[in-house]
């Protein structure tokens, strides 16, 4: 939990270090993700996904998005955001 953190501090201070430069520097913080190294079965899964509000581990495609929403023109507003993909976990 203490590297989650750090890594929200490390965002926050350097969007201000070169918001001048106009560099946007954000983070993606994802759950649990569907991937082979994520799979788990039965009580396993369920024991895992039970602290997370959606109640499923979420899939590659939507960290994907998230992504290239930040590299979109649509997000050019947007610097110094930890933006947890979590299912609600936090």
């Amino acid at each position: 939990m203490a590297s989650k953190w750090g890594v929200n501090g490390l965002v926050r201070h350097l969007c201000y270090e070169r918001a001048q430069r106009q560099i946007r520097i954000n983070s993606v913080c994802p759950g649990t993700i569907n991937t082979p190294m994520g799979q788990i079965i039965g009580e396993e899964e369920a024991e895992r996904i039970r602290g997370v509000p959606l109640r499923r581990m979420g899939e590659p495609t939507e960290i994907a998005a998230v992504v290239s929403f930040l590299l979109s023109p649509g997000s050019s507003d947007i610097t110094g955001a930890n933006i947890p993909v979590s299912g609600g976990f936090i």
